[in-house]
């Protein structure tokens, strides 16, 4: 009955093709199990090969991938997001959720606190520094390896501190004009330095939208929290 009623409904629905678009099919496939986290497996097992494939042929942007629930387009988008494939939804639109922005806010904290070795450690094994300062995070990972083997970690030395004795050039051109002039300019004209210094919008070109809605938020809020200390509480990323 209840397919009989939507039949109905579309019954007299017609889909023309543009004549010069010959090319393209329909494929049906269906997962047959009532386990969530089987079925899941199953799905991404299929569907990232299948992106992964369709992306050789065509742009990202003319990829649409469609959901009937809501949970499922936060589930698709984190697993894409995990494969490193750029994708928008309404889910990556909360730019709480997007590795490269957790990496800047990571920056921020550091710049807040320099004490704060979590937020450092976060920001310089994130994809932002290491594109451009060239180190290979494997590099970095052995650096604070070695540091906490040797106990410095726990001692009286933060790990910035380290950092700026190994990787010298690397903190005097990328990190110490940010390190001294913080709390000196406002936060917008910080964020958009920061994004320039760190080629953040041409070595992340994709995730564009992200940086400016970023930059909209801090502009937005400005009167309101100037401050790093005021806009992180705010902001809760």
């Amino acid at each position: 009955a209840d397919i009989g009623r939507i039949l109905n409904v579309f019954g007299g629905s017609k889909q023309k093709w543009r004549k010069e678009n010959i090319c393209g099919y329909v494929r049906v496939q269906t997962i047959n199990t009532s386990n969530i986290e089987e079925r899941n497996d199953i799905m991404r097992k299929k569907l990232i090969p299948l992106i992964k494939e369709l992306k050789k042929r065509f742009l990202l942007g003319d990829i649409a991938i469609l959901t009937r629930k809501n949970s499922d387009v936060k589930l698709f988008t984190a697993w894409l997001i995990e494969e490193n494939i750029s994708v928008e939804s309404e889910k990556t639109l909360n730019i709480r959720e997007h590795p490269l922005i957790k990496e800047l806010i990571s920056f921020l904290k550091f710049l807040d606190s320099p004490i704060d070795n979590l937020s450092f450690a976060s920001f310089i094994l994130g994809d932002i520094f290491c594109k451009v300062s060239g180190i290979k995070k494997d590099t970095i990972r052995d650096f604070i390896f070695e540091l906490r083997i040797s106990g410095k970690e726990e001692m009286d030395s933060y790990l910035y501190k380290e950092f700026k004795k190994r990787f010298s050039d690397e903190w005097d051109n990328l990190i110490e004009l940010f390190f001294k002039s913080v709390g000196f300019v406002p936060l917008y004209e910080l964020m958009v330095t920061i994004l320039g210094s760190f080629k953040v919008l041409e070595n992340f070109s994709l995730y564009q939208g992200f940086f400016m809605r970023l930059l909209e938020i801090i502009k937005e809020k400005e009167e309101d929290y100037s401050g790093i200390s005021s806009f992180l509480d705010f902001s809760k990323i």
